[in-house]
């Protein structure tokens, strides 16, 4: 009610202000066959195979001045999917949400509301470029959310990079389990990425240094640390990075953690104008504590852009235990993979 009386107050007025808002999309889709003979999770695949919408993307993109803009994005996926962990189907959920003011100070923007934490969408995804074939590390084990309601600082100077991002840290989505923020704990990020080289054949190398600190509850803490170096250019990407994580067990005394540790490394070659070959390897401990428990997942494929907006994979995914049980099994699948963009 007090929006419409408002919308009438301005009409009334004779004053009019129309934003100019941009509606764009992405969808992912699939075609998948398990070449092993069990899943990862210990089950029988019995030649499992399927076609699929992965993932979809709606936005809205607006200008409301020179400085402020905003967006919002919804989405759709796998999890959102799954009743048993979002306990319905097809469940739309909110991605993003927020108002960035641009120029806050020379370089600089800040951004609020439900926004991209620092590390996996600003820098990891885009040096990959297959989000649609696979999620990076940090997303792929639930280490760090990939976006998360607060205010996330963006800033440049000569040679350097710089995010400070203060969240609730409950991220967003269907793997959002524990709700919104229900006490005064937040999580604090920062990630610094120096570029040694302005010119020449080494201006593409970076150097990326991130850092969390968070808790769940109290004595629950919630910590990350990301060393990483990247390469961009014409001709091909790469990246390695290391990863180690901090977790509480929620115990009174706070001193009883479970602490991982891995890496991956990738790189993608550009061969034509339109085709390209891909390769990943990763590899995450979860627990260092316990023995042979860690993982490793190795991903080869190449792509073909069939149009500016449409990209197409062909690649074959490893998931590799160290240790093999009956709840953990190595799992091939080989899979055609759609980005389509509008």
């Amino acid at each position: 009610m007090k929006i419409i009386l408002a919308l009438l107050i301005a009409v009334s007025a004779g004053k009019a202000y129309a934003v100019d808002v941009k509606m764009s999309g992405t969808i992912y889709s699939n075609f998948s066959a398990v070449t092993s003979k069990h899943l990862s999770n210990g089950v029988e695949a019995h030649g499992r195979n399927e076609f699929d919408v992965s993932r979809i993307y709606l936005n809205a993109a607006a200008d409301h001045d020179e400085h402020i803009s905003s967006f919002v994005q919804l989405e759709a996926n796998l999890l959102s999917r799954d009743p048993v962990s979002s306990g319905t189907t097809n469940q739309v959920f909110l991605k993003q949400a927020y108002l960035e003011y641009k120029e806050l100070y020379p370089g600089a923007k800040l951004l609020f509301g439900l926004i991209q934490a620092p590390w996996t969408a600003p820098l990891e995804e885009p040096v990959w470029k297959h989000r649609f074939v696979a999620k990076t590390l940090p997303d792929e084990e639930g280490l760090l959310q990939t976006t998360d309601r607060g205010a996330r600082l963006s800033g440049k100077a000569p040679h350097l990079g710089y995010e400070l991002m203060v969240a609730n840290g409950e991220g967003s989505g269907a793997r959002q389990t524990t709700g919104n923020e229900g006490n005064k704990y937040k999580d604090f990020s920062g990630r610094l990425s120096f570029s040694p080289f302005s010119e020449g054949g080494l201006s593409g190398l970076r150097i990326h240094a991130f850092g969390q600190k968070g808790k769940k509850y109290s004595n629950w803490e919630r910590d990350r640390a990301i060393g990483s170096v990247s390469f961009e250019s014409g001709k091909f990407n790469a990246m390695a990075s290391y990863y180690a994580s901090r977790d509480g067990k929620g115990v009174a005394a706070g001193t009883d953690t479970v602490k991982g540790a891995g890496f991956s490394v990738f790189t993608v070659v550009n061969v034509a104008k339109t085709c390209w070959v891909f390769a990943r390897w990763d590899k995450w401990d979860p627990d260092t504590a316990v023995l042979n428990n860690a993982h490793s997942r190795v991903i080869v494929g190449g792509g073909h852009a069939l149009t500016d907006t449409v990209r197409m994979a062909v690649d074959y995914q490893a998931l590799m235990q160290q240790k093999q049980t009956a709840t953990a099994k190595d799992q091939g699948t080989a899979s055609v993979h759609l980005e389509v963009k509008f």
